[in-house]
């Protein structure tokens, strides 16, 4: 029964903590637009993705355009065209 003074104070202090808590939620507006963070969680991932194939867009093309002057220089030096004479 001794405990009884002890588990019935420590109960209600933690309801008044719940309570607490739920007001400062409420309060700051936690609760104001619940959908709208379900949605930014997809937008910023949707928005990274793009990044992404975007950048690598950006490296194929690099790689290509080194490609092509590679193949320009190698066309153009002496010893590649056997027709011009040195």
């Amino acid at each position: 029964m001794d405990i009884l003074f002890v588990l019935v104070p420590l109960s209600v202090l933690m309801a008044l903590c719940v309570l607490g808590g739920l007001w400062w939620a409420v309060y700051r507006g936690q609760f104001e637009d619940i959908e709208e963070e379900g949605r930014r969680i997809f937008e910023e991932d949707w928005e990274i993705r793009q990044d992404q194939e975007i950048r690598q867009d950006q490296e194929i093309r690099q790689d290509q355009e080194i490609k092509q002057d590679q193949e320009i220089k190698q066309d153009q030096s002496p010893r590649a065209n056997p027709s011009i004479e040195i």
